[in-house]
């Protein structure tokens, strides 16, 4: 039971089964590859600092482990532009640390040794949430080269065996608050999306009520209407008919506008059905554009600031429909004149969607309920409100993204999309 449980605590296997929590962890991990080559950094320009405001030149050998760390530092902070280290961040980042340590070690500064490691230690710990398992493993292959280069040391053995042993209950304790965080996040975005599908379903049955009204009413009518043609005298025989053409139309109306709202629930609901695979968000976004081509000629200017960015595991058709639908939106606040921006860029360990214009905006009563579905009277008829808007936040959701608006009234609009990226094709 001692050993399962030193297992699972060593080893959260079962944790990173959640797709969305694994990616979460490789933010932070790219992130963190930053701090800790900073770090690597900064240490030996602070030792170098020392020596000259001492008025001691620094031995040989240390001016070469300070450029051997500086190197391993600059090379760590850069690393997290890497495709390949973007999959494995945090294999990056116990290398790193275990390549400083062995040129510390390598180049031991009298009395500073020990504080050094259990510094570059805990920063890794801090900066990067690595597995235990991880943790203990580089401070086992940290201590192993200081018995080598300095010397058989039980004291600095058993020094180091115990900042390992420390930093890695330490690594326990923050992936347990890590996940348990996770965790909260994943239960508030459910609460959100169950509310958004309540909002929905309140919507439907709204939208529903009006046409099946109509519709039962016009069937009992045209029932009566029937039974009376069957007894009724000549002379009404044409009024009867035409009032029966009439109510045959609102039958085909109402029946179509059921079949309408239908279709848009199943549009709304079906976001597992595309089948996700690898695609370039640049070429979704002009494929998108090119739908509106013959609308923007000669009315519309459309700026693209779109960076190179690596393939994406996504579902691709649903993603292009959310494009789709902020151009459309863009191109209808413009008003026929005005300008649209769309950009990219590749942040790290996810990347970003932007589409801007300089058209009417949004009132700020509005953006509150920007994304809620709804309906709204215009022209004397009732019609949907933001549903475009709700199905494309849903997508965005299920890709484990983000979506935000961000509007002034009269200055325009700004929709930012940020998407995380993924290590494989479920």
């Amino acid at each position: 039971m001692a050993l399962g449980r030193l297992r699972d605590c060593l080893r959260p296997d079962e944790a990173e089964q959640d797709e969305a929590f694994r990616q979460q962890i490789k933010e932070f991990s790219c992130a963190g590859l930053g701090v800790l080559g900073g770090t690597e950094v900064l240490i030996p320009g602070l030792w170098v600092l020392a020596a000259w405001l001492a008025g001691s030149p620094a031995p040989a050998g240390r001016l070469w482990q300070a450029a051997l760390v500086s190197a391993v530092g600059l090379a760590t902070f850069s690393a997290g532009l890497l495709p390949w280290v973007k999959r494995r961040p945090r294999a990056a980042a116990v290398v790193s640390a275990w390549l400083v340590a062995v040129a510390l070690i390598a180049f031991p500064l009298e009395n500073y040794l020990a504080g050094e490691i259990a510094l570059l230690m805990l920063v890794t710990v801090a900066a990067i949430p690595l597995r235990p398992l991880q943790t203990l493993s580089l401070g086992l292959a940290i201590t192993v080269p200081s018995l080598v280069f300095v010397g058989a040391q039980p004291s600095l053995a058993l020094f180091l065996l115990l900042v390992t042993a420390a930093s890695t209950g330490l690594t326990s304790v923050m992936y347990c608050q890590r996940r348990a965080q996770y965790r909260s996040q994943a239960s508030a975005a459910l609460y959100e999306r169950a509310a958004s599908l309540s909002k929905l379903a309140a919507a439907v049955s709204h939208e529903l009520g009006s046409p099946i009204g109509v519709l039962t009413s016009s069937i009992d009518t045209l029932l009566v209407l029937a039974a009376r043609q069957a007894t009724a005298p000549a002379e009404e025989q044409a009024k009867l008919v035409a009032l029966q053409a009439d109510l045959r139309r609102t039958v085909s109306q109402s029946a179509k506008r059921l079949q309408t709202i239908v279709t848009r629930v199943q549009g709304l609901t079906n976001l597992e059905d595309a089948e996700i695979a690898t695609a370039n968000l640049n070429d979704l976004l002009r494929d998108a554009l090119a739908q509106y081509e013959p609308e923007l000629q000669g009315k519309v200017t459309v700026s693209l600031d779109l960076q190179p960015l690596p393939p994406l595991a996504c579902r691709a058709r649903q993603l292009s429909a959310v494009f789709s639908t902020l151009l459309s939106n863009a191109i209808k606040a413009v008003n026929g004149g005005g300008r649209i921006v769309i950009s990219t860029r590749d942040q790290g360990s996810q990347v970003e969607v932007a589409v801007s214009d300089n058209g009417r905006g949004v009132p700020a009563a509005e953006l509150e309920t920007i994304f809620d579905p709804g309906f709204m009277e215009k022209s004397g008829r009732i019609s949907t409100r933001n549903w475009s808007l709700f199905s494309a936040r849903q997508i965005v959701l299920e890709h484990g993204g983000e979506i935000r608006i961000g509007s002034r009234e009269g200055k325009g609009t700004s929709v930012r999309i940020t998407l995380p990226y993924r290590a494989s094709v479920e």
